[in-house]
């Protein structure tokens, strides 16, 4: 049952601006911690599903980490509740639309999603925010699958003084349909917990470790 809500989520593709400080704002309510992972929460006015935020910190370059970001195609890989991801076309270096599927058991429509990603570094912090807005109309409509409309999600990337990389992934999504928002919140922090707890092991395949930096500076 709690696969089957998770992969309603459709999450984890879509990012959105996060601010970049060191402290995490009180506004925030811890609620988990599992394999070096914390996972806040707090609601969100106007919405019946709270937003997340989960933070970890990984021993990778932040070439490495951003690189396995972008690898749109293999996200299904370890990104939680995603079942099919593909890159339509590639804009530039930084920028790509995508798409992504989760399944959903019957009687529960399978969601899609559509996102223009963008790829920016802050020149003085070299802090890594990679955003996207959702494109729903790009594609037509496949039967027996719900388009995800609007989603709010987010990566956002610090480099450390030790050579480690900050991660902190903030989810606010809505999965369309007639699921109520209770339900929806009974499950909200796992995918972004589990993603960062794959995203730990994920980000040392020799791929992303040997990556080149293209437009992303290293400290």
């Amino acid at each position: 049952m709690e696969r089957s809500l998770l992969l309603l989520l459709l999450s984890v593709l879509l990012p959105y601006r996060i601010v970049p400080a060191a402290e995490i704002d009180p506004s925030w309510q811890r609620v988990v911690e599992r394999e070096g992972v914390t996972v806040y929460r707090r609601a969100v006015p106007g919405s019946p599903i709270d937003e997340s935020l989960a933070v970890t910190t990984l021993k990778t370059t932040l070439v490495a980490a951003t690189a396995l970001i972008l690898d749109v195609d293999n996200h299904h890989r370890w990104i939680d509740a995603v079942d099919e991801s593909r890159v339509l076309k590639r804009l530039s270096q930084t920028e790509s639309i995508n798409y992504t599927v989760s399944y959903a058991p019957w009687p529960v429509s399978d969601r899609d999603a559509v996102v223009r990603t963008r790829v920016a570094q802050d020149a003085a912090s070299l802090i890594v925010q990679i955003g996207s807005e959702a494109l729903p109309d790009y594609l037509p409509r496949k039967p027996g699958r719900v388009r995800v409309e609007a989603i709010a999600s987010g990566w956002q990337l610090r480099p450390l003084p030790d050579g480690g990389v900050e991660v902190r992934y903030r989810v606010h999504s809505s999965p369309g349909g007639q699921l109520p928002g209770w339900l929806v919140n009974a499950v909200v922090t796992e995918q972004p917990l589990n993603t960062l707890i794959n995203m730990q092991q994920a980000v040392q395949q020799a791929i992303y470790r040997q990556a080149q930096p293209g437009s992303i500076r290293q400290p």
